[in-house]
């Protein structure tokens, strides 16, 4: 599994990014929002099949 993660305070592009990976259909793929510290971060988590 690899994880990419995504740190800003900027609402607006947190939420369009949200908005946008709840789009996607693809099983390898989750996502979460959390805030460390301080900043709001998006993390990506996805797996590659076949490798």
């Amino acid at each position: 599994m690899k994880s990419l993660c995504i740190k800003t305070n900027d609402n607006d592009s947190l939420d369009y990014l949200l908005n946008e990976l709840k789009k996607c259909d693809l099983d390898n793929i989750c996502f979460s929002k959390n805030k460390f510290k301080n900043y709001q971060n998006i993390i990506i988590h996805y797996t590659r099949f076949g490798l």
